[in-house]
């Protein structure tokens, strides 16, 4: 039976050495881990050597017990383990009975081999044969213990690296951490929490840390916690946590059971994660989505979300339906270009096609669609692309207004503002202050006004000749004001020529067709020239008349009189002659509009020669009728024409002759200076007319009557044409 040899359970590579060398010299090892343990088996056995560690972790309890029994059984041998020739292991000699040596580390086998022989003295004789094999089992147990404990050591090492990553990437990812025991207590400080809550560990230990959390998350918090307690499961719970600062912050919660060998959990260990932005922003989103959604079905306008590539239906709202006269069921299973005219399909597609790829589109595109009854509706679409994170088309959003009244409506008025426009009646429309807003094309020209621009800020009395404003400051607006219109005459002032012109007109209030509140005011003219002209004309005849039929007055002061007469109306110089026998005429009176002209005209007029004379004679007796001249039109004029046209300051004449039984017994010309004024058939009928009423008076001596007209040249003693 070998002898046995107490030591301590040292290291992997210490242990195979001494177990090495005691098997060497025949002696059996039995290894305990602590002091009390080797006191124990020194009391009931009886060992050769004691190994004693001085570097153990208690070595005063391994000395004391070590001391008891050498004291008590004697002749036990120690050999002492240090790690330097120390003072104390000197003193360990001194204190302790027995044979003793001691072994310095790092422990060579060979070493440790020679230090049993000389302590043991009495060891079995040398077998080298055996020592060898020893020596060898030896090394291959070395071997094996190192690379155990190479593989341990790696793996350790690598459990330390994912719990430095883990460490790591919960510092970069998480706010705080917490750890607590199987019962959810905390009994360690955090200096996470510590950090974020502002609170001591005393103030948190235990379940103090619940007096952080709201009131209002508490019981939900504490269920949370006891279904991860009744099945260790992860746990996971969202609460609103106090913070250093005084607020409220909304944390997530996470965490994780740490299991034992036995399947127990040993402690939680969890992290918190501040969400309270993330959840504000999704509180905003779920808003925003949940206004959006409700806008959408209740809009007054249609609205559709439309798949940007098929153009299929996605979602529409209950106006689109009424709109389109189909379900929401319906549209569903329908495309964009389904609802849109056939006539207008390509550009609907192609509008779509060109959203889609990022172009420009119309802010608002009108379209025709068709309803399910096959009625034709006029549409306005404003559409917009969301697309995805990526940029990636997702759905276009289109808002659509029915607007088949409205186009109804501008049809309706471009046919009106057609009409309007083609009105040869001047239409005016201003604001309540009487500024014009818009005028048609025919006052346009009557104003002269060149372009729609012109007309923008014009007052009413900018439109009327100032000679006239008085009329619509007196009567006009007032009785508008009283009555709501007026119907009168005035003359409008033409804007580039200053020219007055006649108007009959009619002014009344635009209202509001729902408030009956004014909005504007109208005026409809009509251009009254000719209607005044003829009232001229007629006024001229009847107060002619009147003179030729009531007047005792010689027929010399009667056409002198007509001529004053004519000269202050229809003509701007009037002019009488009679005949001479030589077939020039004598000017009887020359009228002029301005009498200081008069003696001018009548002194070119006799200086003017017998051809221009005769001329004018012969085409009044070859046409039997009033001879109508435009001086504008009159081609090439010889010098004595021009003379006798300046002197006049004609544009425009008319001469008749006064005959009797067929003479050419004078003439009477009437000449306009107005190029407004140019005389026509009705001027030619009134001058007939005159020169007929006064044929009835004529009486006149043989000696100065004119002989017939030349031969060839028809003549007539039939009544004026005007009244035959």
């Amino acid at each position: 039976m070998r002898e046995k040899v107490l030591l301590p359970r040292l290291g992997a590579e210490e242990g195979a050495c001494l177990r090495s060398a005691l098997a060497a010299l025949g002696r059996e090892p039995v290894e305990v881990d602590a002091a009390e343990q080797a006191a124990v088996l020194l009391r009931d056995e009886s060992f050769e050597l004691l190994v004693l560690d001085a570097d153990a972790e208690d070595p005063d309890a391994w000395t004391r017990s070590f001391q008891r029994a050498m004291r008590e059984q004697g002749g036990m041998a120690l050999l002492l383990l240090v790690s330097s020739e120390r003072p104390e292991g000197r003193l360990l000699m001194d204190a302790l009975p027995g044979t003793l040596a001691y072994a310095v580390r790092p422990l060579s086998r060979d070493a440790v081999v020679r230090t049993l022989r000389a302590l043991l003295g009495s060891g079995p004789e040398r077998n080298d044969a055996a020592e060898a094999t020893l020596a060898s089992e030896w090394r291959a147990e070395l071997r094996i213990e190192r690379e155990a404990r190479a593989a341990v050591e790696g793996r350790l090492e690598e459990l330390l690296r994912s719990e430095r990553r883990l460490h790591a990437l919960l510092e970069a990812t998480t706010s705080v951490m917490w750890t607590l025991t199987p019962e959810g207590s905390a009994v360690e400080p955090s200096v996470s929490w510590e950090a974020f809550t502002g609170r001591a560990f005393a103030e948190y230990r235990g379940h103090g840390y619940m007096n952080l959390i709201h009131p209002e998350d508490r019981e939900g918090v504490w269920k949370d916690w006891a279904l991860a307690l009744f099945r260790p499961t992860p746990y996971s719970s969202e609460y609103r946590l106090l913070r250093h600062d005084g607020s409220w912050r909304r944390m997530l919660s996470r965490g994780v059971p740490v299991l034992g060998p036995d399947g127990r959990v040993r402690e939680w260990v969890g992290w918190l994660v501040d969400v309270t932005e993330p959840r504000e922003q999704e509180l905003a989103l779920r808003k925003s989505e949940e206004q959006f959604r409700a806008f959408f079905n209740l809009a007054a306008a249609g609205m559709a979300q439309v798949d940007p590539f098929t153009g299929r239906l996605l979602v529409v709202n209950a106006k689109l339906c009424e709109v389109t006269g189909y379900t929401a069921q319906e549209l569903g299973g329908m495309t964009y270009i389904d609802l849109v005219h056939p006539e207008e399909r390509p550009q609907g597609a192609a509008g779509l096609a060109r959203l889609v790829r990022g172009g420009e589109v119309p802010a608002i595109n009108a379209r025709r669609w068709v309803r399910k009854d096959g009625g034709i509706i006029w549409v306005e679409i404003a559409a917009t692309l969301i697309r995805d994170e990526s940029g990636r088309p997702l759905r276009v959003v289109s808002v659509i207004q029915d607007v088949t009244a409205r186009k109804h409506a501008e049809l309706e008025r471009g046919r009106l503002v057609s009409v309007v426009e083609s009105s040869p009646d001047v239409i005016c429309i201003h604001d309540v202050d009487g500024r014009a807003l818009y005028i048609n094309e025919a006052g346009r020209t009557l104003l002269g006004l060149e372009s729609l621009a012109e007309v923008q800020g014009l007052s009413v009395l900018d439109q009327v000749h100032p000679d006239d404003r008085h009329i619509i400051e007196q009567e006009a607006l007032p009785a508008i004001e009283r009555e709501g219109r007026w119907v009168g005459d005035i003359r409008a002032l033409n804007q580039r020529t200053g020219k007055a012109i006649p108007l009959f007109s009619q002014y009344f209030l635009v209202r509001d067709s729902e408030s009956g509140q004014p909005t504007g005011l109208g005026c409809i003219s009509r251009d009254i020239t000719e209607r005044k002209l003829s009232e001229e004309r007629l006024t001229f005849l009847a107060r002619a008349s009147r003179l030729l039929a009531s007047s005792l007055d010689d027929e010399t002061t009667l056409l002198t009189r007509v001529a004053e007469l004519a000269a202050s109306s229809v003509a701007t110089c009037c002019m009488v002659s009679l005949t001479q026998p030589e077939g020039t005429p004598l000017w009887l009176e020359v009228a002029h509009r301005e009498p200081a002209r008069a003696p001018h005209v009548q002194q070119a007029l006799q200086e003017a020669a017998k051809p221009v004379w005769t001329a004018l004679y012969d085409a009044l007796s070859t046409s039997g009728r009033a001879v109508l001249v435009d001086l504008r039109e009159t081609q090439s004029p010889g010098p004595m024409h021009r003379a006798l046209l300046e002197a006049m300051e004609a544009v425009s004449v008319v001469a008749v002759a006064l005959t009797s039984r067929g003479h050419v017994l004078g003439v009477i010309a009437f000449a306009s200076g107005d190029p407004d004024r140019l005389y026509g058939d009705e001027d030619r009928v009134m001058a007939e007319e005159l020169a007929y009423r006064r044929q009835r008076r004529w009486t006149m001596p043989a000696s100065t009557r004119r002989p017939s007209a030349p031969s060839g040249c028809a003549t007539s003693s039939s009544p004026s044409p005007a009244m035959s």
